[in-house]
């Protein structure tokens, strides 16, 4: 796993969270949304203007690309956001969050939720990810 984990959930304290979780993805993607509109937009124009001369083409790639870093930016903040209250924000798009879970054994699993969903109703293993979900009714203690 690429995010070192800091902290585990019960499934109570994960549903503690859901409300936190919903009111930070809708923020996230107004923000996001608005700053991907801006690369797509930037990159068009970019296209439309310089697909036959080169004059000024400089500059405008550069302005591309900050509004590109910019976007890469926002999207790492929010992840770190998540990171900081122990939360594996998966993909933003998606709303797909993960809480990390251990079991009585000591195995480590996590918590899988996803925009839409009422709560948190499934888990997968680590390395398995959103298509191993299983249903939390088969959660080891």
């Amino acid at each position: 796993m690429a995010q070192r984990i800091k902290r585990f959930f019960t499934l109570d304290e994960a549903a503690k969270e859901l409300p936190w979780v919903q009111e930070q993805l809708e923020q996230a993607r107004q923000e996001l949304y608005e700053q991907y509109d801006a690369v797509v937009l930037a990159k068009r124009l970019y296209a439309l203007r310089y697909a036959e001369r080169f004059e000024g083409q400089d500059e405008a790639e550069k302005a591309l690309s900050l509004k590109v870093e910019a976007f890469e930016e926002a999207v790492e903040a929010w992840a770190k956001r998540f990171a900081k209250r122990g939360l594996i924000l998966k993909d933003v798009t998606k709303g797909l969050v993960d809480f990390p879970y251990k079991t009585a054994d000591g195995d480590v699993l996590l918590l899988c939720w996803k925009r839409g969903e009422e709560a948190i109703l499934y888990f997968h293993e680590v390395n398995e990810g959103f298509r191993g979900r299983k249903p939390i009714s088969l959660l080891p203690e």
